[in-house]
């Protein structure tokens, strides 16, 4: 298990990796854990939908409406795979406007690979710094059949874009080429809908 601090340790694999791709060196990290075998014992805050000014529905239209319920949401093998889709959409959010809402709300606070994104992204932010990249992309994703319903394991191949990095503000920017990289997400279904539990590094 590669064990992640601050500097730039030969060690620190995982951290070398995130300055490469997109995120800086000003996070620290104990390590990066593997999927545990207890229960969560703390919820995510669910993404908050924004307000609406339209009127209310009627009562025979409120009973006959159902919510929509995307993909991502759902708990099953596909949906699961969705939610990868959903979490690196909302690390794309985190990376290039500095929001940390929607990576909060889709990450258990026990997931160590996703409090260091938030917590590096966060900092290089209150900074004044930032970054110019594109969104991650799966280009192919495994589902580990031998993992519970549940709590699912899937490998995932990550397109990573170029990205162009300013660590705080007046700083020269730093450019780092785009790459590939193999992650395994580990997802749990909490009240109803999944969260990442852990987002490890492989290769």
């Amino acid at each position: 298990m590669d064990t992640l601090g601050v500097g730039f340790s030969g060690k620190q694999v995982f951290a070398l990796r995130m300055v490469r791709t997109v995120v800086v060196l000003v996070v620290s990290l104990i390590g990066l854990a593997a999927c545990g075998g207890e229960d969560p014992t703390a919820d995510p805050t669910p993404i908050q939908a924004s307000s609406s000014s339209v009127s209310s529905p009627t009562a025979s239209e409120s009973e006959s409406a159902e919510p929509e319920v995307e993909l991502w949401q759902q708990k099953s093998r596909a949906g699961a795979k969705a939610f990868v889709d959903h979490w690196l959409e909302a690390l794309d959010v985190a990376q290039t406007t500095g929001d940390l809402g929607p990576l909060r709300a889709s990450s258990h606070r026990r997931c160590v690979g996703c409090t260091g994104y938030v917590k590096a992204v966060g900092r290089l932010y209150a900074a004044g710094g930032h970054i110019k990249t594109g969104p991650w992309l799966a280009a192919h994703k495994a589902y580990d059949r031998q993992q519970s319903p549940s709590s699912p394991r899937i490998v995932v191949d990550v397109r990573i874009p170029k990205a162009v990095q300013v660590l705080s503000s007046g700083a020269e920017p730093e450019t780092f080429p785009a790459g590939r990289d193999t992650f395994a997400a580990w997802l749990r279904w909490v009240n109803d809908q999944w969260v990442m539990w852990e987002w490890e590094f492989l290769r």
